[in-house]
């Protein structure tokens, strides 16, 4: 993409929740650190994206492009105009093909926020190839889904074999704080989950289509050694001092297609589970049966359609159209951990052994992803050279395969997303000892 482009960075949906905040991360950040970076608010209604950029305090001067799924000479427009889109447009599954695919054939990179396995598969699948002939680097699930699960696991990995080990697997467990103003996500979240539950037929016949796994690729398998918590119901964690249960989302999915990328090059992969947290016995069995109720009523369309009329009956208000109030995202944080498990060898032997990480920051949904998502887009414009190293060139690719060993995790650290490593097992410890860690 060597060519001048009109702007720096395109917020494709700047009127909806998630993207108005994308927009605002970006054009504060910008000016906050005098980068002279030029950032457009797309949108297919003018009038809206006024009253968006007003509510959000934009310069006077912000550029706004017309952009419809809908009309692709507009789409067209859009990408060509930009060396980064951002699209914030969901539910992907209904709006998404129509918007990577003029990024790819513009030869414009692309970054969503999406959470749906079914697009971000059909995406790669779809898109690779061209983007890699037009010079486009698309970076799906580039949101809460699914950077933290991704980055975080390939932290925890990466520390366990710098103390000395063999990390064979990691499981990932998500918990989020919110405070006494309680947690509420957007109707648009909610939309694409239905959507997503109602799809997954579709998304097990496109894989049996093309192979088993989500993305099956040669190469050397995760070392032997402990596997990941997999768990099929509630059950309890001593250590977090909570019910675990399988992770509804599209981590899983995302980690594995990176993990089938690094060993198809020789670099070390793990076994990956995601889990989430939650405190009691009581809230485990509340989410089995209205996640039990919700995933049937989501395989009809008369029961979708009562799931879609009726977000806040059918989450006991976890979900609404107003989405969550200043405060309560103000108020909310999320806490990733990682549990990483292997094997050192010691003098006695090979022992198992574990690395406990974590992955901290503010309300997930609409707090971090748009730094998820803005930083991303910051490190493609000033860190693109290392982008395509890790990479491996222009493509469609995951975040943990084109960003980890980039500027990216230093930038999500200046912006308040920290890294940590809370314990070694003593085994871990000595070993790393002997490698000079302290």
């Amino acid at each position: 993409m060597g060519q001048q482009r009109q702007y720096d960075i395109t917020v494709f949906g700047s009127t909806g929740f998630t993207g108005k905040r994308i927009l605002k991360y970006l054009l504060n950040t910008c000016a906050s650190r005098g980068e002279g970076k030029s950032v457009a608010a797309a949108g297919r209604n003018e009038g809206r994206l006024k009253l968006a950029l007003t509510d959000i305090g934009a310069p006077a001067d912000t550029p706004i492009v017309i952009a419809d799924v809908s009309d692709e000479d507009s789409l067209a427009a859009m990408a060509a105009s930009s060396r980064v889109v951002i699209s914030a447009v969901g539910p992907y599954r209904l709006y998404g093909q129509p918007v990577i695919s003029a990024c790819v054939k513009a030869g414009c990179d692309y970054l969503d926020v999406c959470g749906e396995p079914e697009f971000l598969e059909r995406a790669e699948h779809w898109h690779d190839t061209k983007a890699k002939e037009t010079g486009s680097v698309c970076i799906t699930a580039a949101g809460f889904d699914s950077v933290p699960a991704e980055l975080g696991c390939l932290f925890a990995a990466d520390e366990f074999r710098n103390a000395g080990g063999q990390c064979s697997s990691v499981t990932s467990y998500i918990s989020v704080d919110a405070g006494a103003a309680g947690f509420c996500g957007h109707f648009a979240t909610y939309e694409s989950a239905v959507l997503g539950f109602a799809s997954a037929n579709d998304l097990r016949a496109f894989r049996k289509q093309r192979g088993v796994g989500p993305r099956p690729q040669p190469g050397a398998a995760p070392p032997k050694g402990p596997g990941p918590d997999r768990i099929s119901a509630p059950a309890w964690r001593p250590r977090f001092s909570a019910y675990a249960m399988p992770f509804p989302g599209a981590d899983a999915s995302v980690v594995r297609r990176t993990m089938a990328v690094r060993a198809a090059r020789g670099q070390p992969a793990v076994k990956f589970v995601a889990n989430f947290l939650v405190p009691s016995a009581y809230a485990a069995g509340q989410f089995v049966v209205f996640g039990g109720l919700f995933g049937l009523m989501a395989r009809f369309a008369f029961g979708r359609s009562l799931l879609l009329r009726h977000p806040g009956v059918f989450t006991r208000g976890l979900f609404s159209r107003d989405g969550p109030s200043e405060a309560q995202m103000a108020a909310t944080t999320f806490c990733e951990a990682f549990v990483a498990r292997g094997t050192v060898d010691a003098e006695g032997g090979v022992s198992e052994e574990e690395l406990v990480a974590e992955v901290r920051g503010p309300e997930p949904g609409y707090v971090a992803t748009p730094i998820f998502v803005a930083e991303a887009a910051l490190t493609l414009l000033e860190d693109r050279q290392s982008v395509l190293d890790c990479a491996g060139g222009h493509g469609v690719h995951t975040a943990g395969v084109a960003l980890h060993g980039t500027s990216y995790v230093r930038r999500l650290v200046d912006a308040g997303i920290s890294f940590e490593v809370k314990s070694r097992s003593m085994g871990l410890q000595r070993a790393g000892e002997g490698q000079g860690l302290s």
